[in-house]
């Protein structure tokens, strides 16, 4: 698995669509935002102005044990996709927010901007001195995926939810008083996506979201690119901070080897093997030949990448290796 970084953008284009006005003029303190998307695209936004005690928690499902997401509290669900949460009436450490991937200089200037205040329960993000903040997910996801975030009250500056599956850009915004983004009155919650890095961003869904209602708005997204593993981030730009209370995620999550792969002529070879990953632990190496993932044969890296995407995080996986022309069999737990 690379490191990866995320790339919040704020520069977004939006195009020409209605506007929906909600009824009223008070302004609006958005508490929760929730982005479900299908494997075929389509994609629903669920956005709560009501106050924080009218929201109903979620149901809970079959509790599961996994190291890799820290203190979060993970539940299986009955399709086999996991459910995620950071509740931070219970998480009391920075180091289980910020993914392990995150470089060390970033890891050290976004402990500055993330606070847990336990009274409260809250996570607090403190944009710096460009007034912005970004906060990556811990783990890649793959569709049909749903994030919820819940939040004491957002009403000042542009929060943004976006999730990149691979080149592709599809993201939310809410947009509080002084927002930045030039033209867009307060209040106004987008969807948006950019096709590739130097396209321009197009706008899927744009409302004016009303004070004390909850509503859901359906749009589509690219069916093709999101099918593909996806990085998630939290982006915040403003003055003030702003506090989370709860960050959920359902989704299938790809299990983690901690190995890069190549093609070598018609062999597929082990070209990277990352300090501290399952890989490294269960005694795979650089340059072994990767020959099967659990019985089944390695035809080229394409294959190979597939097979072990397919495998659960915490399930032990069979590999066959090719290591001096002698064949092991090495058992490794993805994380």
């Amino acid at each position: 698995m690379k490191h990866v970084t995320a790339v919040f953008s704020f520069a977004l284009f939006f195009a020409a669509v209605p506007v929906l006005t909600a009824v009223g003029d008070d302004a609006t303190t958005f508490t929760s935002v929730r982005l479900a998307v299908d494997d075929k695209g389509a994609g629903v936004l669920t956005v709560d102005s009501r106050p924080v005690e009218k929201q109903p928690e979620s149901s809970s499902s079959e509790h599961v044990s996994l190291k890799v997401f820290g203190k979060a509290t993970v539940s299986k669900r009955e399709d086999g996709r996991l459910d995620v949460t950071y509740d931070f009436k219970n998480i009391t450490e920075i180091a289980d927010v910020i993914p392990s991937y995150v470089p060390p200089q970033v890891r050290t200037a976004l402990e500055k901007q993330l606070n847990i205040d336990g009274y409260e329960g809250v996570l607090v993000l403190i944009p710096n001195e460009a007034q912005r903040i970004q906060l990556p997910f811990a783990r890649m996801i793959r569709p049909p995926f749903e994030i919820q975030v819940d939040l004491i009250g957002h009403s000042e500056g542009l929060l943004q939810l976006t999730t990149a599956p691979g080149n592709y850009l599809l993201g939310v915004s809410l947009h509080g008083a002084n927002t930045p983004e030039e033209g867009v009155e307060p209040n106004t919650v987008a969807v948006f996506e950019r096709p590739a890095p130097k396209e321009e961003f197009k706008t899927l869904l744009k409302i004016t979201h009303g004070s004390s209602e909850q509503r859901e708005y359906r749009f589509r997204a690219n069916a093709d690119a999101i099918q593909r593993n996806t990085m998630l981030s939290i982006g915040y730009l403003g003055e003030l901070p702003l506090a989370i209370r709860r960050i959920q995620v359902t989704a299938s999550f790809p299990a983690s080897f901690g190995m890069a792969l190549g093609q070598r002529g018609n062999r597929v070879m082990v070209t990277q093997v990352l300090e501290g990953s399952a890989t490294e632990e269960d005694g795979i190496k650089k340059g072994d030949i990767l020959l099967a993932v659990d019985g089944k044969a390695v035809a080229d890296s394409a294959t190979a990448l597939n097979l072990l995407a397919a495998c659960e995080i915490g399930s032990p996986v069979k590999l066959s290796v090719l290591r001096f022309g002698k064949k092991q069999e090495i058992e490794v737990t993805p994380k």
